[in-house]
């Protein structure tokens, strides 16, 4: 069935008008009424922060009013009470110094008292005492029986209080000083007392406190009277006041007005007060005070309205000051505004209907006119949108003279706009994915299915050394060479697996790029086959990035576990190797005390020792790795402490040393004594390569890690650079010169670069090589700067104070595991005339030392060995001893010569330190020095 394409349509565009005019309507009255209601909640709003932020303004004014007014006048009570001991301590001095030599001393301290004891002041309730530092009063005009009397033995525990505060104070080395106390009142029957300020000044002659005091209460008690009557007439707002209540509940001020009555406020106003007075002294107790809510009857109604309030405590005087206002008195304001919002939103509603009527009739009215050129219009504009389908022709909007058929035409006219723009963005899409894959970090090269490239992003021409251009339609392995790190033999073209397994494959972690110029890149990644809509593979992708840097971190780390293990085993071996030359060390010491220095044994003795020296120097190596080998850095310029230790290693060879610091150079912070191992062994590093001679260069420069590529976390570091022109290094162990117990030298520990390592390692520094066989070799270290260093220290020379006068017979109590360190400790004491216990663990040396005390002698200086393996060692026992003994002169020992402790043995409680191993010199210094300390 057919119907008329104008009913059709003007039936149509009848029910869309209602539609329109209804959705029009229907939002207007939404939106109006949304309106309404987001106006009443914003004055809601608006006006509780308003009346929130004047209630708080005021009764902050008030409370600041209050503390300054007491505060104003407890400063002039101290002044005034001041200037009385002032004018009593001149007259005592006077006194004093006029009669002193010429008459006793008790007619002197008479004089004192006959000239003090009838002066009054403050309306007659000032006087002045004097109390002697024993407690003993001396002085007393109020009270004339209490003087002679010890006050520190009152009954009254607030007097005994009071007397020791004062005593203790002068004792301490003090001059004079304000007080508060609690004292009856002169004149006052009741024995209540009164709190009072007291200035007291120390007449050191006679070890007085000469004193006057002024009493607070009543003080405070005009000042509450007048701020009382200055806050009942505070007002603000329409009707705001200030109101004051106590802590006890009783109200103060009230409503605007002052209470008398000695109810509290739920006796005055029911159950409910009580709630409302609970929250007020929560908020009182608060340091900034709060406000509360809660529901409160207006003066003007017996209706609960909601109320917040302010609250703000004065601890000193007990009060609660506040001041309220009413939530709901902005409900008659909202209650005008909605009442006008209805009337307008019924005025629109008959305005849109009176519009939907007119539109309605005219449009009946027209649509005679429009039927009559329908037909003639439609051809015209089909004949117009054929054009414009096929052709990209655009309709001639000014020919057509409907509505309809021009609205028609203005779409049709934006289909082809669309299409147009739809075309335009397809080509910027292209384009983006042109500039996406110029813009990936890794490296990406698309081939199609015979391996040819079709394109290539910028990091990928970085890395192959080739241009976009140039690799275009190029093989890949043309423009890809990649062969295994290892043998160097060239891998399979990645394109022939993709086309065969028709999934991703990955590039083994062995590959190595070589660039057109011949720059070497360590690469990882995949290459994957593209696909088109159909799923048939189009060509291949490669996708990989530079791991260079990488894996060389992740070779510093394995080298940094291989440390930790062999630092665990070194620092053992080191330990127990120390303790053996302990004994070889002090058997030599005390052969030589035997021996005449002229006799040949006394040589070879010297010799033994330095060969036991050479010793030492290994373990100090050894122990780097250990636990113990953590650095105890101090702020330093790095630039003297290289140039001495270089110097002090070329001494006496043949190579010249070029060093140049920057005068600029920022300061670290380091283990002087670590850092100075790590120059010594660089440098003799360099001399070893040098055999016939040859320049060291050393240069020290500010270095900003700003683009991080060394693995440091700090942004400002210092470089040192040290080359030689020497043998060099071949390639093949360079990756294993930090390597512990590695060495090309036919002698040598292999500890010098491990221990070089290490130590730049735990000062979360940076050490790298770069040598060229025959030419010679060139070590960077990177460290830290240190930000609070300061960067012109002072030099500070150390001073050894040496004891020459003999020391007396001692005790000693020595604990230490080794059977050997036990007996040489014992022979070196026992040569020095001391005799001496012996202890093999800390479990031991402390009942030893109880017993001790017990018997009531003590022992003179106790020795305590740092490490007892499978029991209590020297850190936990000195603990313990000193709690006995807080005056214990206790020697650290340890074969960790670099363990924290014993540089910074004082912080732990130990009076000296003696390092294993150690000969008789050393250890007689230990000893002197801890007993003048």
């Amino acid at each position: 069935m057919r119907i008329s394409l104008a009913k059709f349509i003007s039936a149509l565009f009848i029910i869309l008008i209602l539609l329109f005019f209804i959705i029009i309507s229907a939002y207007q009255i939404k939106k109006d009424f949304n309106d309404s209601q987001f106006l009443a909640q914003k004055m809601r709003t608006d006006f509780v922060h308003q009346q929130k932020a004047i209630i708080h303004r005021e009764v902050e004014r008030v409370a600041q009013n209050i503390l300054y007014e007491k505060n104003l006048a407890e400063t002039n009570l101290k002044k005034n009470i001041k200037e009385k001991v002032n004018q009593a301590f001149g007259m005592v001095r006077y006194i004093w110094a006029k009669n002193r030599g010429r008459k006793p001393k008790a007619e002197i301290i008479q004089q004192i008292k006959e000239a003090l004891r009838p002066i009054r002041f403050f309306n007659g309730q000032g006087y002045y005492y004097i109390i002697d530092l024993q407690g003993r009063e001396i002085l007393s005009a109020g009270f004339p029986k209490l003087e002679g009397k010890n006050m520190l033995l009152s009954t009254d525990k607030q007097i005994q209080k009071d007397t020791r505060q004062l005593i203790d104070y002068f004792k301490s080395g003090k001059d004079e000083g304000y007080f508060i106390s609690y004292w009856p009142r002169p004149g006052h029957k009741d024995i209540k007392k009164y709190k009072g300020i007291t200035f007291v000044k120390l007449f050191k002659p006679l070890n007085w406190c000469i004193g006057t005091s002024d009493y607070l209460d009543a003080e405070e008690k005009a000042i509450q009277e007048e701020q009382l009557n200055k806050i009942v007439n505070v007002r603000f707002g329409k009707e705001g006041y200030i109101f004051v209540n106590k802590y006890d509940g009783k109200a103060l001020i009230s409503n605007g007005k002052r209470i008398e009555s000695d109810k509290t406020l739920w006796q005055a106003f029911g159950p409910r007060a009580k709630s409302v007075f609970n929250k007020e002294l929560a908020a009182a107790h608060k340091p900034k005070g709060d406000f509360i809510y809660y529901s409160w009857k207006k003066l003007t109604s017996d209706t609960l309205s909601p109320k917040a309030s302010f609250i703000k405590g004065i601890p000193e005087w007990q009060w609660i000051v506040g001041a309220g206002v009413y939530l709901d008195d902005v409900e008659k304001d909202i209650n005008v505004l909605q009442k006008s919002a209805n009337a307008n939103l019924q005025k629109k509603i008959y305005t849109n209907l009176a519009i939907l009527l007119t539109i309605l009739f005219l449009f009946l009215l027209i649509r005679y006119f429009l039927v009559k050129y329908v037909g003639k219009e439609l051809s015209l504009f089909l004949s117009f949108f054929k054009r414009a389908a096929f052709s990209n022709e655009k309709i001639n909007l000014s020919k057509i003279k409907f509505n309809e058929f021009y609205d028609m035409a203005k779409h049709a006219n934006k289909m082809l706009d669309d299409k147009r723009a739809i075309e335009k963005k397809l080509q910027e899409e292209k384009e983006n994915l042109a500039v996406t894959l110029r813009s990936i970090a890794d490296s990406v090269i698309t081939t199609d299915t015979s391996g040819r490239i079709t394109s290539m992003n910028r990091v990928a021409e970085k890395l192959t050394g080739h241009s976009s251009e140039e690799a275009k339609e190029q093989p890949l392995m043309n423009i890809f060479h990649v062969v295994n790190r290892d043998t160097r033999e060239p891998l399979e073209n990645p394109v022939q697996k993709i086309l065969q397994k028709k999934t991703a494959v990955f590039l083994d972690r062995q590959t190595l790029l070589i660039s057109k110029h011949g720059r070497e890149y360590i690469i990882e990644d995949s290459a994957a086959p593209i696909r088109d809509a159909e799923s048939n593979v189009i060509g291949t992708v490669l996708v990989f990035r530079d791991v260079t840097e990488k894996i060389k971190n992740e070779q510093e780390i394995q080298k940094i576990k291989k440390l930790e293990s062999i630092g665990i085993l070194a620092g053992g071996i080191a330990h127990d190797f120390n303790n053996l030359l302990t004994g070889i060390f002090g058997n030599l010491s005390l052969i030589k005390m035997h021996i005449h220095k002229g006799d040949k044994i006394f040589k070879y003795l010297e010799s033994a020792e330095k060969s036991i020296d050479r010793a030492t120097n290994l373990t100090s190596q050894l122990l780097t790795f250990a636990k113990g080998g953590q650095p105890v850095k101090q702020d330093a310029q790095i630039g003297p402490l290289i140039r001495e230790a270089a110097l002090f290693n070329l001494r006496g060879s043949n190579i010249k040393l070029d060093i140049k610091i920057s005068r600029a150079l920022w300061p670290v912070k380091v283990d002087k004594g670590q850092f100075s191992q790590v120059i010594a062994n660089l440098v003799i590093n360099a001399k070893q390569a040098m055999p016939r001679g040859g320049a060291l260069s050393i240069r020290l420069t500010n270095f900003h890690n700003s683009t991080g590529r060394l693995p440091l976390s700090a942004k400002q570091c210092i470089r040192i650079r040290i080359k030689d022109e020497g043998t060099g290094i071949k390639n093949k162990y360079l990756e294993r010169i930090f390597d512990p117990y590695f060495s090309t030298k036919n002698q040598g520990s292999g500890l010098g670069l491990a221990t070089v390592y290490s130590i730049i390692k735990r000062h979360e520094g940076f050490v790298e090589v770069k040598s060229q066989w025959g030419k010679g070799s060139t070590f960077t270290i990177y460290l830290p700067a240190s930000a609070s260093a300061d960067p012109h220290p002072a030099s500070v020379k150390n001073k050894r104070a040496s004891s020459e006068q003999t020391i007396a017979a001692l005790r000693f109590l020595v604990m230490d595991d080794e059977q050997i360190i036990r007996q040489v400790t014992a022979e070196m004491l026992h040569s020095l005339g001391h005799t001496v216990e012996f202890a093999g663990s800390g479990e031991e040396a402390l009942k030893k030392y109880e017993r001790q005390k017990n018997t009531g002698r003590l022992f003179d200086i106790v020795i305590l060995d740092l490490t007892v393996p499978g029991a209590m060692g020297g850190r936990e026992t000195i603990e313990k001893i000193l709690k006995i003994n807080p005056q214990a002169k206790v020697i650290v020992a340890s074969g960790y010569s670099n363990d924290p402790i014993l540089a910074d043995y004082e912080k732990y409680g130990f009076k000296g330190k003696i390092i294993k191993p150690f000969r008789m010199e050393e250890f007689k210094q230990a000893i002197e020095q801890v007993i003048n300390s």
